[in-house]
């Protein structure tokens, strides 16, 4: 059940701790932080929303949107020599037409393979190569803070 959304102006002035595990929103004060063993994703507003660099299929670090409204893991935009790589390879395709297949994710020094990633052709959002969503952040505790333009991992 989904009662509404926040969108991304709700993170501004906030540091917002996403508990995917125990399904609670926190808001920190800036002495509750604690960045030990997180991976630091640096942040940049794109399009007026966040968007962290991160590195999928061994391709060099692009700036994709952080989604926690997006259920999927990973929607990546695979244009140019990229698109090269596969044009050869079988892909499943689901209802919505939206290539599907397993890629490696890089973000910051945490490495995840086998990751479900949805392939699309074209962007959606100028200047973002596709979206992070909750299929991936979930796997962490995501602490999003904005003033100092970055989001933090956590290993459940």
């Amino acid at each position: 059940r989904i009662d509404g959304l926040l969108g991304a102006d709700f993170f501004h002035g906030r540091i917002v701790q996403i508990d995917f595990t125990t399904q609670n929103i926190r808001l920190l004060q800036r002495g509750e932080v604690n960045t030990t063993g997180c991976e630091i994703l640096p942040l940049t507003m794109r399009n007026d929303t966040l968007c962290a660099r991160i590195s999928v299929d061994g391709n060099a670090p692009e700036w994709l949107r952080l989604d926690t409204g997006c259920n999927s893991a990973l929607e990546w935009v695979v244009t140019g020599n990229k698109a090269k790589k596969f044009a050869l390879t079988t892909i499943g395709v689901n209802s919505g037409s939206v290539r599907e297949l397993h890629t490696d994710v890089q973000l910051g020094a945490k490495h995840i393979a086998g990751v479900k990633t949805g392939i699309h052709a074209e962007q959606m959002f100028s200047g973002e190569s596709g979206l992070i969503g909750n299929g991936l952040l979930a796997r962490f505790t995501v602490t999003i803070d904005i003033a100092k333009r970055r989001c933090l991992l956590a290993n459940r």
